[in-house]
């Protein structure tokens, strides 16, 4: 038994500590959903300062699925340890889900090749969260390079 950041790990089972991939990207859509609650709150209070509120409501919106994904894909892979590329795509996968889900059930009007746009712009977005999120588990520090003197 090795103790490691105040938990014990036993041997035989390894040093990962890391969750199931359908938990963390659970996770990450919760998160997701929080931050994109947050932001469009905070777009729809600065864009009603502005002399046409409607005008810039395509843009708020779009930055703010893009920040939610990034934020739901760090956090799903932060939380997983690894797997970057599937736990951002899942993360992204299933909050696009999620969106097109409310969109049907709202009956909003969806452009098809803008919503594929979007779709691409959420998964990249997702998946460089969910890069940034595992170099945070893994400190994101760099090793220096020793340096040779030459004489």
């Amino acid at each position: 038994m090795v103790k490691n950041n105040g938990r014990f790990i036993f041997m035989n089972k390894g040093v990962s500590n890391s969750a199931g991939l359908i938990p963390c990207a659970l996770g990450g859509l919760v998160v997701s959903a929080a931050v994109s609650l947050g932001i469009a709150a905070a777009c729809a209070f600065a864009a009603l300062s502005m002399p046409d509120p409607g005008k810039y409501t395509g843009t708020f919106a779009s930055a703010s699925l893009f920040l939610a994904a990034f934020a739901g894909g760090f956090t799903a892979a932060k939380k997983k340890g690894g797997a970057t590329l599937l736990c951002g795509a899942l993360s992204a996968a299933l909050l696009l889900a999620v969106t097109s889900l409310l969109a049907l059930i709202f009956s909003v009007k969806m452009n098809i090749p803008f919503f594929a746009l979007r779709a691409l712009g959420v998964l990249l977005c997702s998946v460089l969260g969910a890069n940034i999120g595992v170099g945070a588990v893994t400190g994101g520090k760099r090793k220096r390079k020793k340096s040779r003197n030459r004489t």
